[in-house]
């Protein structure tokens, strides 16, 4: 899940010891606001005009049921979430979920595609207090994200999140 493999063994080259968070984010496209979407859209990224309302009636009103032989349900309307399977649907969540990256030290590194996100950070072993600082960094940023997932109506996935020493 890094960007790239040698980013960790660049590290592990410098005498540092990584520390990986990997989130999983449940039922993360069900839950997209489609508000907050168009405002990120158009305040981070200068989305706007036709473009804007394009995807906005692509989202809007979204409908579905399921038929079975001659039996049908009830139609469901969808005002939060974007479609799964679809290839618009993970580069919307990138959208939501980019703003993420504003609860991160300045020194850690975030990554990740659609639901699946990690946070790296590193430490020198033989200097005294970085683990413990690398740890409160990690632990501030862990509770960033926390707040901004519930802001965001999204919610971590605790059992498939998991944290990783890169050592030798």
């Amino acid at each position: 899940m890094l960007t790239s493999p040698t980013s960790a063994l660049r590290l592990l080259e410098k005498g540092r010891v990584s520390v990986l968070v990997a989130l999983d984010l449940s039922a993360a496209f069900d839950t997209v606001d489609h508000k907050v979407l168009m405002s990120v859209l158009e305040r981070k990224y200068g989305v706007g005009g036709g473009a804007l309302q394009w995807i906005s009636s692509y989202l809007h009103n979204r409908q579905m049921s399921v038929h079975v032989g001659e039996s049908s349900s009830v139609v469901k309307t969808f005002n939060y979430s974007v479609p799964q399977g679809s290839c618009l649907g993970p580069i919307l969540f990138n959208v939501y979920s980019s703003t993420i990256t504003d609860c991160i030290d300045s020194s850690q590194n975030l990554g990740g595609y659609a639901d699946d996100h990690y946070i790296r950070d590193s430490f020198v072993l033989s200097t005294p207090n970085s683990e413990s600082h690398c740890i409160s960094r990690m632990e501030n940023s862990i509770d960033k994200i926390m707040q901004w997932m519930s802001a965001n109506s999204l919610k971590a996935n605790t059992e498939k999140t998991e944290i990783v020493l890169i050592y030798i």
